[in-house]
């Protein structure tokens, strides 16, 4: 809201998912009446940062040594926790706070099934690799606060494990859920709300 704004202003980053030049919206089902430029233009006068994840992840794997990974899973439609990684560290970067050191390396594992994999193929046993940090302490350092149980409950809350400053509120939908335990490790206290 513009009252949010006026008040947090530089301290609030929007995703905007962005298909064929509109704003995508209700899980890219829908297109708003509002192009792309429209809308960041409006976010723009009110003080408020936009972030294009897509933008950022094209550019953050075109910059990097092509290991030969994808930033998202094979069989499903979120990031894997590399893209995770490079998303959260565009989140923090654009909102000023300190990214996240990149002082570990990735093992890689075929665990992962996605909520699509599960819709479209209940009876598959399909594994998707995913990528997890050999210093698990780079994900693992929160805990679910105000009775929140997880990262696929509607709203939850999340309180920093290692000392770290600041708040912020996440407006989400379930690509999130791969970001959540990078960001909420990294900033004191991250409330996010679907």
């Amino acid at each position: 809201s513009q009252k949010m704004a006026e008040i947090y202003g530089d301290k609030i980053a929007v995703g905007v998912d962005i298909k064929d030049g509109y704003v995508a919206i209700k899980g890219w089902t829908q297109l708003a009446e509002k192009t792309c430029f429209e809308f960041c233009k409006e976010l723009e006068e009110m003080g408020v940062s936009y972030i294009d994840l897509m933008f950022m992840l094209k550019e953050s794997y075109m910059s990097t040594p092509d290991d030969g990974t994808s930033l998202y899973h094979k069989r499903d439609t979120h990031r894997n926790n590399k893209g995770a990684f490079i998303a959260t560290n565009g989140i923090l970067r654009k909102i000023g706070f300190d990214t996240i050191e990149k002082n570990f390396s990735w093992l890689e594992k075929r665990d992962y099934t996605g909520d699509l994999e599960a819709m479209i193929y209940p009876k598959s046993s399909y594994k998707d690799i995913q990528y997890y940090p050999d210093d698990m302490s780079v994900i693992e350092g929160f805990k679910f606060g105000k009775n929140r149980g997880n990262v696929e409950s509607q709203d939850f809350v999340t309180n920093s494990l290692v000392n770290k400053d600041g708040s912020i509120l996440f407006f989400r939908d379930s690509f999130a859920n791969a970001i959540a335990p990078f960001l909420s490790t990294h900033v004191g206290n991250v409330r996010y709300q679907k």
